[in-house]
């Protein structure tokens, strides 16, 4: 009598599969360290130093100026004692840009500067995002590998009793083997696509970081539990922060409206002459700088920059809209995806008790092999398609979290 292994695949999906395992996004302290010196992450790093030893300069006084000259010196009879205005003379010049404008430009920078570290950590979040979602690749290519196995197996049994029954002169046995050539077939043809995939997620985690890959210190992290509402949209903060510099900049523009002031020293020395007696003696002037032509000139740029914060504030609210549509839509297709699981469950659990009554049958001699290897192999074609879909559930809610910004 045909023999057979009991297939417990309900028991393997309902402890294999379901509940989902539960995930925290929240980056390991070690594993941000190391995602932090990717080179997108560096080189913002350095525009962020730069930025501040910017605002610390643009905070400064410019440099003062000095003047070194010869004053009324005569062309007809060059010398410095015969005519009395004829003097040397040393002097210094300082500006004091407003002080207003100064911190005004200083702040701009800072936010900047604040703006490229946002953008570091929200590379960081990408690139450990699409770490996880290479490594569920990579996870979900071997598994696939194992239910391939197992079918491989099936595959090998069936053509043993279809052998038996073709020595004794089955028609039907003859017919059924030339059909396990096309499945064999087909089986190969989904290792070399599930090479593919393993070795395109292996790829794509090395690009990331390869020491991730070789330390394997993502152990565990990669178990996802879908938020539960929205947090705070990576998209919509880099343009809280984008809308903050218009601001700053608008307030930099109405600087220019205030006077800078400025002061000059000036020591003058006059030689002694046949007439008059050498002298020295010093000059100080105050400067004052007027927006006189501030209609061609200051009014424009403020215009422009107002303009441009309000447009920096209608990007804060498109940012949340556009956040909002994609989290509906990434929720809409996990949903899908765990329905979908849930069908083929009581699939799968319909599949068992029909194997179990063609067991029943098989062993009063009713039934027929053919039907045993057919329910099995359908039962590990939905063991398959689960980890398919349990992949796209995970991938789908990996970008849920890409999409917010949640602490390391």
């Amino acid at each position: 009598m045909f023999s057979f292994k009991k297939v417990h695949l309900f028991v393997w999906l309902i402890g294999g599969i379901f509940p989902f395992p539960v995930l925290s996004f929240d980056i390991p302290s070690k594993v941000y360290g190391i995602l932090e010196e990717h080179p997108a992450v560096q080189k913002l790093k350095l525009q962020s130093n730069a930025a501040l030893l910017e605002s610390s300069a643009k905070n400064g006084l410019p440099d003062p100026e000095l003047m070194v000259g010869i004053n009324n010196f005569p062309l007809t009879k060059p010398s410095f004692d015969d005519y009395l205005p004829t003097n040397k003379s040393i002097g210094i010049k300082q500006m004091f840009p407003s002080l207003a404008g100064r911190e005004a430009r200083a702040e701009t920078i800072r936010i900047r500067s604040s703006l490229i570290d946002l953008k570091s950590s929200y590379i960081v979040h990408q690139l450990f995002g699409k770490y996880l979602k290479a490594h569920a690749e990579k996870v979900a290519s071997d598994e696939r590998r194992v239910v391939l196995k197992e079918q491989r197996y099936l595959l090998d049994r069936f053509e043993k009793s279809l052998n038996a029954l073709a020595e004794v002169s089955d028609a039907k046995a003859f017919e059924r083997l030339a059909a396990l050539d096309v499945q064999r077939a087909d089986l190969e043809l989904r290792e070399i696509l599930l090479d593919e995939i393993a070795a395109s997620a292996l790829t794509q985690m090395k690009a990331i970081d390869e020491d991730l890959v070789i330390e394997n210190k993502l152990d565990g992290a990669n178990k996802l539990r879908v938020p539960l509402e929205p947090y705070s949209f990576w998209t919509e903060l880099l343009s809280k922060v984008s809308r903050e510099i218009a601001s700053a900049d608008v307030i930099v523009k109405s600087s220019a409206y205030k006077p800078d002031f400025g002061v000059s020293l000036t020591y003058q020395q006059r030689e002694k002459g046949t007439s008059f007696r050498g002298d020295d003696w010093i000059s100080l002037k105050a400067l004052i700088r007027i927006p006189f032509w501030a209609a061609r000139t200051h009014d424009n740029r403020l215009a422009a920059a107002k303009a441009k914060e309000n447009a920096a504030r209608l990007g804060v609210s498109l940012s949340r809209r556009d956040s909002e549509e994609q989290w509906n839509i990434l929720n809409v297709k996990r949903e899908s995806a765990l329905n979908t699981i849930a069908r083929l469950l009581k699939k799968a659990d319909v599949l068992a008790q029909s194997l179990k009554a063609n067991r029943n049958n098989y062993e009063s001699g009713l039934g027929d092999i053919a039907s045993f290897h057919t329910i099995e192999m359908k039962q590990l074609q939905i063991k398959d398609q689960i980890i398919q879909y349990k992949l796209k559930a995970d991938k789908t809610t990996i970008s849920l979290h890409m999409l917010v910004r949640r602490r390391v």
